[in-house]
């Protein structure tokens, strides 16, 4: 399976996001995510099956088993890369020093996958090409920067799984990792 963990929002925090992307203008070379796509990726795994898929399910039960539930904070607008023509454009995520310990610890004891810094947003949109409609967007996406947004408990992380398809990938939900005091009361 392809696979990457994540934090899967919630529907009460897409609902808010797609309002705001609902307001954008249309931009041809702008291709949004899916709303029912849209999380914050912990670690990207790429291809793994048998023993190290076996082995990353075991240790991400240890780390949400000794990790607190947390909140989730989206904060602002921005691009990657930060200067120039944007390939990426994503809603930040507020400062948080559980979130940072949780991708530090995946990070650490996930041997698999890719082993880039971890850099948390929500990656909105990719932009295929620039012109005079893709700027309009890209300016009206930076003036929702003070889009007020409602903050997420977080009591989970997932591995999820990404089967690619030629309009957008479809993402499931292939085991959830419940925080050590996340459960629903």
């Amino acid at each position: 399976m392809r696979g990457f963990i994540a934090i899967c929002l919630g529907d009460f925090l897409l609902a808010e996001i797609n309002e705001m992307l609902s307001a954008l203008p249309g931009a041809a070379g702008i291709k949004q995510v899916p709303v029912e796509n849209l999380h914050l990726t912990l670690k990207f795994l790429g291809e793994i099956e048998g023993k190290p898929l076996e082995e990353t399910v075991k240790i991400l039960n240890t780390i949400a088993a000794e990790t607190a539930a947390f909140t989730l904070e989206l904060t602002g607008v921005g691009q990657f890369p930060r200067r120039g023509t944007p390939r990426n454009l994503w809603l930040g995520v507020k400062p948080s020093p559980a979130l940072h310990a949780l991708a530090e610890r995946i990070g650490k004891e996930v041997r698999y996958g890719d082993d880039k810094p971890f850099s948390p947003h929500i990656t909105l949109a990719r932009v295929k090409y620039a012109g005079s409609e893709e700027d309009a967007y890209i300016s009206a996406l930076y003036r929702q920067k003070e889009f007020a947004f409602p903050k997420q408990r977080v009591t989970k992380f997932s591995l999820m799984e990404s089967v690619l398809r030629p309009k957008a990938p479809e993402y499931s939900v292939g085991w959830d990792f419940i925080l050590k005091d996340g459960a629903e009361k």
